[in-house]
């Protein structure tokens, strides 16, 4: 795997569309650079959220805080996953995740908030050591 990718280097057939858009807000670093500024940045986005506000939701069938920052720790585990198959040459159809599902078996309203952001803090040192 290319350490030093930047996102203009990636070629549109080597991701489905629906990632287009995400791939648009990156800004033209490298991969490692991205991922420790966004390690950094996300840590202290959630860190700035308010403790009475991190089991709050706008409206019923919507995601907490607390949701919302294990979805994103998951994701990346599924997306280090794949990363390890491409890196080792694996061609395997690797499927989708539902996001919902995760979600509402994820048990993220019984974690602590400083569970919720190490377990993320581990998942992107885990993603950096796999890159």
């Amino acid at each position: 795997m290319k350490k030093n990718m930047n996102s203009s280097e990636i070629s549109t057939s080597e991701y489905n569309s629906f990632y287009q858009a995400y791939i648009n807000l990156n800004e033209e670093i490298a991969l490692i650079e991205a991922l420790e500024k966004g390690l950094n940045i996300t840590k202290l986005f959630f860190e700035s959220i308010p403790e009475n506000k991190w089991d709050y939701k706008y409206a019923v069938g919507k995601w907490t805080p607390k949701d919302i920052l294990l979805h994103i720790t998951d994701a990346e585990r599924v997306f280090a996953y794949r990363a390890l198959y491409f890196s080792r040459f694996i061609n395997a159809d690797l499927k989708g995740f539902d996001e919902n599902i995760f979600a509402a078996n994820a048990g993220a309203d019984i974690q602590t908030v400083c569970a919720l952001i190490q377990n993320y803090e581990s998942v992107r040192d885990a993603t950096l050591t796999l890159i």
